[in-house]
């Protein structure tokens, strides 16, 4: 018997012991780890179930246990429970006939993500067991997909797959964001690519040597049988894999520019959704535009102008950064440069100004694509008012930011819902701390 069945059974073992303790209010008496095997029978039980009440009492079991002190691998199994807590409850109101798969704002889908981030930024989450590591990144990659960031979500999904690599769930639900992905592409080239990966992660994850925890998941095999028919059906893999050439592609002239290249390749930095997939030659070039847009005669190209900016900015910004961190030696500028010792062994050097220079451009290109928003999308805001955090949210009868804006809400645009939670990531001091211990 394997490690891993090993700890199957004996995780059984100990359900079948506390099954008895399910409707118990409180757990103050409990052990903390007795507490989070049963807090993981019920969240199991309450999504298996879809049962409000279950729900409901696992979260208030969350609360109670929020004031444990936990150690560090308790602590990544219970922020675990918790974000599975969330999961069934949004799970329940997707089922709600007046819910909408298309709202902007996701309370749930929030808290769910903020406790997977709890568990991985955890000191001892490295020294978690693999599986638990891989379904807390696989966990962590659906909500970013669901909420319309699917490179982000390929990052952890491929984490995932880093640790095992034949992870049946990581692969299908990898596929299912290449999936995702590739109908938000205008371009149909990029786009077939991506769904030729996706059909090969979804053969793997349905093959004999795929890894799932148990024989449970017979369901979820079918369905990405499924996806990898239908893409059979209406896509030629054989003449996509013919023609498709990713490895045979110049990286520049220069060793230099080589060099630079196959840096931004590993680093994924390349506006090119075949960068996505990995480290190709083929996409060592920032191909990735604007698909037609239909203006009036009279109307100067203003959208392309907008994007020709944040790209090249993005691309320079790029650059700088690779310059300060790959300077070596004194640069002739920094010589006979008299600086006071302040004795706090701060480090100055025009590689380090680079360094900065790259990150205050980055940072506002964020501003900027808000410029773009508000002009796309006739928002009608005044220019000194456009910022990345204001250009999502409408002002009420009394002047005060009330909610997202009526063009935004239920609009059925992933990347745009994408860029929305990216503001909040990014610009809201408290945006996921919002998100801690609230059941309402």
């Amino acid at each position: 018997m394997s490690v891993d069945q090993e700890l199957i059974k004996e995780r059984r073992t100990v359900e079948e012991e506390l099954g008895k303790l399910l409707h118990v209010d409180r757990l103050d008496g409990l052990a903390n780890h007795d507490a989070l095997n049963l807090l993981g029978m019920l969240v199991n039980e309450a999504d298996d179930t879809r049962c409000v009440e279950k729900v409901a009492r696992a979260l208030n079991w969350c609360d109670q246990l929020n004031s444990r002190e936990w150690s560090g691998s308790e602590a990544v199994r219970f922020h675990y429970n918790w974000a599975n807590a969330w999961a069934a409850r949004r799970h329940i109101l997707m089922n709600d006939a007046s819910s909408s798969s298309w709202e902007w704002n996701h309370p749930e889908l929030g808290q769910e993500l903020f406790h997977l981030r709890m568990a991985i930024k955890e000191p001892e989450f490295d020294s978690s067991e693999n599986y638990q590591k891989c379904q807390i990144y696989v966990n962590t990659a659906n909500a970013l997909n669901t909420l319309g960031r699917p490179v982000q979500a390929l990052e952890y999904w491929n984490r995932a797959l880093q640790i095992i690599p034949n992870y049946g769930m990581a692969l299908g639900n990898h596929g299912l964001g290449l999936m995702s992905y590739a109908r938000q592409l205008y371009d149909g080239g990029h786009a077939m690519v991506l769904m030729k990966f996706a059909y090969e992660d979804f053969k793997s994850a349905i093959s004999a040597g795929a890894y799932y925890e148990d024989n449970g998941y017979e369901t979820v095999k079918t369905g990405m049988e499924t996806e990898a028919n239908n893409i059979e059906t209406h896509i030629d893999l054989a003449v996509v894999n013919s023609t498709l050439d990713l490895h045979h592609h110049s990286l520049g002239e220069s060793k230099e520019e080589q060099e630079y290249r196959r840096w931004c390749l590993t680093q994924r930095l390349f506006l090119n959704p075949i960068n996505d997939l990995g480290t190709y030659p083929i996409a060592a070039r920032d191909i990735f535009g604007l698909p037609s847009i239909t203006v009036s005669i009279k109307e100067p190209p203003v959208l392309y102008g907008f994007f020709n900016q944040l790209k090249q900015e993005y691309v320079s910004a790029r650059y700088m950064y690779y310059e300060g961190i790959c300077s070596d030696g004194v640069h002739f500028s920094d010589r006979d440069v008299a600086l006071v010792n302040t004795l706090d062994y701060p480090a100055y050097s025009i590689a380090v100004e680079r360094e900065k220079v790259a990150f205050r451009l980055l940072y506002s290109i964020f501003d900027k694509l808000a410029y773009f928003i508000n002009s796309y999308w006739r928002l009608g805001m005044p220019e000194k008012q456009v910022s990345f955090r204001s250009v999502w949210v409408q002002k009420g009868k009394t002047g005060k930011v009330s909610s997202l804006r009526d063009q935004f809400d239920g609009y059925e645009n992933l990347p745009m819902r994408g860029l929305y939670w990216l503001s909040k990531d990014i610009l809201e001091n408290d945006a996921m701390l919002e998100f801690r211990g609230h059941n309402t």
